[in-house]
């Protein structure tokens, strides 16, 4: 396990300072990485969507049966 740690360390650091890269990105790295970025924007707006209906429907069922409750008592 010591050598695991060690190792991942080492490749860690490894590539955290290298100096050249000799790489470029070209247009369409750019292209995909903005609209990779729109997709997380969105999905995360989508999901936080659904999340806020799906509790505001329980809530409002909650409070549904809550009055439906409080109505039938009075009556009786």
């Amino acid at each position: 396990m010591r050598f695991v740690k060690i190792l991942f360390l080492f490749l860690f650091s490894y590539i955290l300072l290298a100096h050249n890269a000799h790489a470029y990105l070209d247009p369409g790295a750019g292209s995909f990485i903005i609209q990779l970025t729109a997709g997380i924007v969105l999905g995360g707006v989508f999901f936080a969507k659904t999340l806020f209906h799906k509790i505001k429907t329980l809530y409002s069922s909650f409070r549904k049966k809550n009055i439906h409750e409080n109505t039938s008592q009075k009556n009786d």
